[in-house]
């Protein structure tokens, strides 16, 4: 994937939905970044200059360092307009907005559980499984998210699918919507990409 922009720092933790979903609107936006992987009982002292609080994920740039993904996540968007990742319309926006909201505070909380104990039990599997089927409608008869365009929500879901994969949650036969999509976000290159250069 070719790059013309460049000055970004992203500084993480290794395993961080969060994380992923901006460095994948990075890589998706055209923009090369430096990834600094964070101790966080051990920052780095140029973290500690820019951002005494340690939130992370922190993005940092010539023009400004922002933390929280929301804020993160739009910035990138109204900075550097093409491709567009949100609507353009205040409307639909609004919705995407919505739907943002309910993923990171529905779906994010369940798969972090698993990745915080490091393998999943019968009860995480069960929840997550339980979410897919009730969203899978969500899903049905589009490539990405409720369209044929890649956006921040598909960017978003697409660490949460991932880390599915990672811990051997499989997506229930009954939502088959949920399943192609899942298919289609994992091939997208700049999903592929970022994962593959984590090793």
């Amino acid at each position: 994937m070719s790059t013309r922009r460049s000055g970004f720092t992203l500084y993480q933790e290794n395993t961080s939905l969060d994380a992923d979903r901006i460095a994948i609107t990075l890589l998706e936006k055209n923009i090369l970044s430096d990834a600094v992987y964070v101790d966080i009982a051990n920052p780095p002292e140029e973290l500690l200059d820019i951002n005494q609080q340690l939130i992370l994920p922190t993005l940092e740039t010539k023009e400004v360092t922002l933390y929280y993904s929301s804020i993160i996540l739009e910035f990138l968007d109204e900075r550097f307009p093409h491709p567009p990742l949100l609507p353009h319309d205040p409307i639909n926006r609004g919705k995407f907005r919505l739907i943002l909201k309910r993923i990171i505070h529905e779906w994010y909380p369940l798969l972090e559980k698993v990745i915080k104990k490091g393998e999943a039990d019968k009860k995480s599997s069960k929840a997550i499984n339980d979410l897919l089927l009730r969203y899978d409608p969500l899903f049905e008869g589009n490539i990405y998210f409720q369209g044929n365009d890649f956006s921040i929500i598909d960017a978003s879901l697409a660490p949460f699918f991932w880390y599915l994969k990672i811990y051997q949650i499989d997506v229930p036969e009954k939502a088959t919507a949920t399943k192609e999509y899942s298919s289609n976000i994992l091939n997208r290159e700049s999903v592929q990409h970022y994962y593959k250069s984590k090793g």
